[in-house]
């Protein structure tokens, strides 16, 4: 007991159960930058289990919700916060605990890194495509198991015919709007699962934002993805073209803008580095276009529009330091004026920068391919999480 610490030794700290915005922004970059290292097989693996899980959240919101007939028509408001508030947020909730890999989510997790500079544009593409068909090869496969299990044996088969004819008897860009609504409301539900350090946490902040969009009746691609081919195998009599065309593809770019832009884009300004990196694209761009010749010309005609305006005031006086007496009143001479631009000079600028186009297109196509080396943060993230979305 003599060796024991004392009393004022003792520093505990308690655990945080919410991370703040900027951490769970730096650790979504982390997760979008985890999801590059996964192999192949692995991610096809994630990706079907995804489409499994939404799928089994579909199936419980159409086996309560869609049952109740009585009330459809006649309370349409019960009726959806019925619908969206039973069964969907389980399947986000067993991706953000157990982990897979859901393409919805994955428009925020890779546009985030990218925007970071954490990955190159082919990983980004990468991701969205295998993520999208192993959800879908998931939402097949539980369908097919569905109709195997007679789960929706007549006349329980009514609701999800009638859902799919709803689905695609919209416009294209009502669905496209649709699809927006629904990821962004998504990502928001991803983004506070994120922040949240416990179960309870993070089953909380799925459940609300996840409930409001199905309550809303806006439209999840891999949701439809399960729905629109359980209805076809139950005997819709939808073709293909029209499950595509008129719902899977608008839902798509919905989910697309949705997440990338409204949740991942927005909160890269808000708690990133996004508009930093556009003034420096913007500079980069603007050397690598205009020819030097040219920049010169374009920084005298700023020069003497500076001059004409703001040339009457005498900045030296009034930021120089106070000299001594005895300093002397003599100045540099001004640099001589730059000689005029020819037309054959400025031929010739510009035939090199063609010229120069070639190798700095092979150059751009190189590094859109390659991702810059893990960061100490990013290499603990990728062998804690293996890209998965649990954080």
């Amino acid at each position: 007991f003599k060796q024991a610490p004392q009393h004022e030794e003792h520093h505990e700290t308690a655990a945080a159960v919410l991370l703040n915005p900027k951490q769970t922004y730096d650790h979504i970059v982390a997760t979008g930058v985890a999801k590059t290292q996964l192999t192949l097989a692995k991610q096809v693996t994630q990706g079907v289990l995804a489409g499994f899980y939404i799928s089994f959240s579909f199936m419980l919101c159409m086996t309560v919700g869609g049952q109740i007939s009585t009330i459809q028509h006649e309370h349409p408001g019960i009726y959806n916060l019925i619908l969206g508030s039973v069964g969907f947020p389980l399947g986000l909730t067993i991706i953000m605990v157990a982990g897979a890999d859901l393409f919805t989510s994955s428009c925020m997790y890779m546009i985030t890194a990218w925007l970071e500079g954490r990955v190159a544009s082919y990983y980004v593409l990468k991701n969205w495509l295998v993520s999208w068909w192993s959800n879908l090869a998931g939402c097949l496969i539980m369908a097919k198991l569905v109709v195997w299990a007679g789960l929706f044996a007549p006349p329980k088969n009514a609701f999800p015919i009638y859902l799919a004819m709803k689905k695609t008897s919209a416009t294209f860009g009502a669905t496209v709007v649709k699809g927006i609504i629904c990821n962004w409301l998504v990502n928001l539900a991803v983004w506070m699962a994120n922040s949240a350090r416990d179960l309870t946490g993070k089953a909380v902040g799925v459940y609300l934002p996840v409930s409001a969009f199905v309550t809303l009746g806006t439209e999840h691609v891999i949701a439809n993805q399960f729905e629109l081919s359980l209805a076809k195998m139950l005997g819709s009599g939808m073709s293909l073209h029209t499950i595509i065309g008129s719902n899977w593809v608008p839902a798509t770019i919905g989910n697309i803008i949705g997440g990338a832009f409204f949740v991942g884009t927005l909160y890269a300004a808000t708690y990133g580095t996004l508009y930093e990196r556009m003034w420096l694209r913007t500079t980069q761009l603007y050397i690598w276009m205009v020819p030097r010749r040219l920049r010169d010309r374009i920084t005298d005609m700023y020069d003497a529009v500076y001059d004409r305006l703001f040339g009457w005031i005498d900045w030296e006086a009034l930021t120089a330091p106070p000299q001594p007496l005895s300093a002397g009143t003599g100045g540099a001479a001004p640099p001589p004026p730059r000689p005029p631009v020819s037309q054959r000079s400025l031929t010739r600028a510009l035939s090199s920068t063609l010229a120069e186009t070639p190798r700095r297109l092979v150059t751009a196509a190189v590094a859109a391919t390659r991702n810059p080396p893990l960061t100490p943060f990013e290499r603990k993230r990728t062998s804690a999480g293996l890209g998965s979305d649990v954080v």
